[in-house]
């Protein structure tokens, strides 16, 4: 568009712009929390396998489907050079997650008293916040 056309030009961002990227960023996480979910259940429930096992699978599920969603919805990344080497990153960054959750709502629970729900909704808010900025700036950070 022209500058004389009343118009505002529209800038393309790669995923977006902020807002759209964080709304995406949480829709792309629930969604992949909701697969979890729901083959823990079947796997365990429906299946008759063990909940350790279960779990195992559905976390690895679960981030298999964040991943792909983060990165091609969120963050519009859609090459295919960097793509090892972001999965190898997700990955531990999500076994990284998975350590702190435990310590924090250990400490939130046991030495603050909270609720076990309260306490697990203030460390995933926690951990959101931590790994929006992260998969930002370090794992899906636009080419160079």
């Amino acid at each position: 568009m022209s500058a004389g056309s009343g118009t505002a030009p529209q800038r393309e961002i790669r995923g977006g712009t902020g807002v759209i990227r964080l709304l995406r960023f949480l829709l792309s996480g629930a969604a992949a929390a909701a697969i979890q979910a729901g083959l823990l259940y079947l796997l365990t429930d429906r299946g008759g396998v063990w909940y350790l096992w279960s779990s195992t699978i559905a976390f690895l599920a679960g981030t298999a489907v964040s991943f792909s969603l983060q990165r091609g919805w969120t963050f519009g990344d859609r090459t295919s050079h960097r793509l090892g080497r972001q999965a190898v990153s997700y990955l531990a960054l999500a076994l990284v997650n998975l350590a702190v959750n435990g310590g924090l709502m250990y400490l939130a629970v046991e030495l603050l008293r909270l609720h076990y729900v309260v306490a697990q909704l203030a460390v995933a808010a926690l951990i959101a916040g931590e790994t929006f900025l992260l998969y930002r700036i370090w794992i899906f950070r636009p080419a160079s």
